[in-house]
């Protein structure tokens, strides 16, 4: 060979390693990006997750708190008929399935 194929064939040999090099850095970001998006759901679900586990402690509590009121005489209440029954309000409207399910959505989104 002479001296100008050779140097040709570097120039190839070159091009081609950088070729490989870009092809490896691509596929390195998108499965960097692949890993980053399942992360991101990871999250998300445990941020739902928790809050589902948050709301149901509350309903609980609420309840109770509902119960201990029907079931106790009067000198022990805490509370008053006013605030007994903004909490039968908040149970029975269904406010917290209204919350739960909309920032359920926004989270799955």
């Amino acid at each position: 060979m002479d001296q100008k194929s050779q140097e040709e064939l570097e120039v190839i040999e070159e091009a081609s390693s950088e070729k490989r090099k870009l092809l490896k850095t691509r596929e390195e970001t998108e499965l960097f990006e692949e890993e980053n998006k399942r992360a991101k759901n990871k999250h998300r679900h445990r941020i739902f997750i928790g809050s589902l586990y948050f709301l149901w402690i509350v309903a609980l509590i609420v309840i109770v708190i509902r119960v201990y009121h029907f079931l106790a005489p009067t000198y022990l209440f805490w509370l008053d008929a006013n605030q007994i029954q903004a909490l039968d309000k908040l149970v029975f409207s269904g406010a917290i399935g209204a919350l739960l399910g909309r920032y359920g959505n926004k989270l799955l989104e």
